[in-house]
């Protein structure tokens, strides 16, 4: 599991540029063209925030998953020593 963290780092930090990459080039009112423009301005801003926010969280935990696994490991194998 701790040496799989590393390609799901990749993976994560891949769709994160991904998603940047699309509302630079695309934009995200094409994903809701039918609402009013400042209706579309509301909901895009809300979608690239929150895409934004949960992408890099994502990140963050791949990359702490792994030391908090080795400290469990060890807090198992060291159980009666403390």
């Amino acid at each position: 599991m701790m040496i799989a963290a590393i390609p799901i780092i990749m993976f994560l930090l891949d769709s994160v540029s991904m998603f940047q990459g699309f509302t630079d080039d695309i934009g995200l009112d094409t994903l809701v063209p039918d609402l009013t423009i400042a209706r579309q301005k509301a909901i895009t801003k809300y979608m690239r925030t929150e895409m934004i926010f949960f992408g890099v969280g994502a990140v963050i935990v791949a990359v702490l998953f792994p030391f908090r696994m080795l400290v469990s490991i060890w807090r198992g194998i060291n159980k009666n020593t403390v």
